[in-house]
């Protein structure tokens, strides 16, 4: 004998519709919870080390501004000191360190990420071998650092 649901059909039949629950909803909600977490983090990850790469963008900048000062005014005391020759190549490198200052003060970061990417696909080669030279000289500078120099002080 086939029980009668009160809506008045077969029990067998209402019980295969409501036997198996899904849970999706359920389930995609810790996950959605965790992707938003996770892309919350990090934007605000990204935000910091765009913040940290402007300041210090900015302090390499000034950092030059002052050895284009410096090249400068070797430039007038060797030109005092008679030694013109001398000093004009003090003057150009004086002039160069400060258009560098100068590129670094008038562009944000976005574009400067831009044109290197643009100098990397363009010239891969001269790109690759500069930053090779950079390692190379960074690390120099490193080795040459009194111990404890690199590390904040705390």
């Amino acid at each position: 004998m086939v029980e009668n649901s009160p809506s008045g059909g077969p029990l067998s039949a209402e019980r295969s519709n409501t036997e198996a629950p899904t849970f999706e909803p359920e389930a995609q909600q810790p996950q959605q919870l965790v992707q938003q977490k996770a892309s919350e983090l990090f934007d605000q990850a990204r935000y910091q080390a765009k913040t940290q790469l402007r300041d210090q963008k900015e302090a390499v900048a000034e950092r030059l501004d002052t050895v284009s000062q410096a090249f400068r005014q070797m430039g007038e005391q060797l030109r005092q000191d008679e030694q013109t020759m001398v000093s004009q190549y003090a003057e150009m490198a004086a002039e160069q360190v400060n258009q560098v200052a100068a590129y670094l003060h008038n562009h944000d970061l976005d574009q400067l990420v831009g044109e290197v990417e643009s100098f990397a696909r363009t010239r891969s080669t001269l790109f690759l071998a500069g930053a090779f030279a950079v390692g190379l000289v960074a690390s120099r500078f490193l080795r040459s650092s009194p111990p404890g120099a690199a590390s904040p002080a705390s």
